[in-house]
């Protein structure tokens, strides 16, 4: 521990996001390798563990964060109502900036998004922590998948025909949506509630780690959690846009895996040279992955010739004779080195940008 700061949960944080970087950022999306994309609707890929690991990350980093509201034992006060607020609302407004840019074509723009369901999660999950006991956060996790779980199979679970994406059209409109609301949006408002119980459920780990370090307890219980959720799996697909319980409980295991991993190897065993060049991405996630979501559209909305930016650099690292899938992964590498440099330039300069 550095302060206030877990070294190793940085470092699992900053890995997870240039894995994000990697999986958003390939040269073109006509050549990327199989495990480097989201599963068409049900099953799974490493890719569609990587949005569950940040947010269990969220909640592991709520032990520490929101420790001093909890043990205050006051409720929820002024000063936590501004934060959380204010972090929501900065989440929020990003989410939308990034969606908006450069056109800001306010009748298309999506209104749902990776940025817009931290924030939501967050604001619901932080008070839970807050007011709620070690064995509630259990019963309410357990009640929202349970609940969540008869309402798919009521509506049905099809990529056109269930109650999320209802609800989605019916608020947002389909033009408001992903892909114009072709299919489900994979961030729409009614998945969020599962969402929060991933969420809950890497708060539960960060107490563990937090309290005495228990890396045994959170092993076995994570392991547990993906075993259910393979199993659970059998009877309920799992399925990332619907951010289904099964999903919900196999990433969240995964996450917790992982995560005591890096504490024990980090922390326990003093080697921090494993996670070092992930660390300054960790602690200045949000800025990474909005500075990159924002780079990435200059590229493809900027012309130089008879091509984009990107469209060049692809076609340069092709010609290299790396052939078009290695180039294409090359470019998705390139892009995480860039904003390492960028943020390690940052830190060198005792510049760190919050959310």
């Amino acid at each position: 521990m550095q302060g206030e700061r877990l070294i190793s949960l940085d470092a699992f944080r900053g890995a997870t996001i240039a894995a994000m970087l990697l999986v958003n950022n390939p040269g073109s999306w006509s050549h990327v390798y199989a495990p480097l994309r989201h599963a068409e609707w049900h099953g799974w890929t490493p890719t569609d563990l990587i949005f569950p690991f940040f947010l269990f990350i969220v909640g592991a980093a709520m032990a520490w964060s929101l420790r001093r509201y909890r043990e205050a034992g006051a409720g929820v006060s002024r000063g936590f109502a501004v934060r959380v607020t204010r972090r929501v609302a900065l989440l929020v407004g990003l989410g939308l900036l990034l969606n908006a840019f450069p056109t800001f074509d306010l009748a298309g723009v999506r209104l749902p998004g990776v940025l817009q369901r931290i924030g939501l999660v967050y604001l619901i999950a932080a008070p839970l922590v807050v007011l709620c006991s070690g064995r509630m956060l259990v019963v309410v996790g357990a009640m929202v998948l349970l609940v969540y779980w008869w309402v798919l199979g009521r509506w049905g679970m099809s990529p056109d025909e269930n109650l999320a994406r209802t609800i989605d059209h019916a608020l947002f409109g389909p033009f408001h949506l992903y892909r114009s609301g072709e299919s489900t949006d994979p961030e729409g408002l009614l998945s969020t509630l599962p969402a929060v119980v991933t969420t809950l459920l890497g708060y539960r780990a960060g107490l563990l780690i937090r309290d005495g370090g228990r890396v045994d307890r959170v092993l076995i219980e994570s392991g547990v959690l993906a075993g259910l959720g393979l199993l659970w799996g059998v009877v309920l697909p799992i399925n990332k846009p619907l951010w289904t319980p099964s999903y919900v409980l196999l990433s969240a295991g995964l996450a917790g895996v992982c995560f005591a991993g890096a504490y024990w190897l980090i922390d326990m065993q003093g080697r921090r040279w494993i996670g070092r060049p992930f660390e300054q991405m960790g602690v200045n996630a949000i800025t990474a992955f909005v500075g990159s979501g924002l780079l990435a559209r200059v590229l493809i909305h900027v012309r130089v010739g008879d091509d984009t930016l990107k469209g060049h650099a692809y076609g340069w690292l092709v010609e290299t004779g790396l052939g078009p899938m290695n180039a294409s992964l090359a470019f998705g590498v390139l892009t995480v080195l860039l904003w390492m440099g960028i943020l390690w330039g940052l830190a060198r300069a005792g510049i760190r940008l919050r959310v």
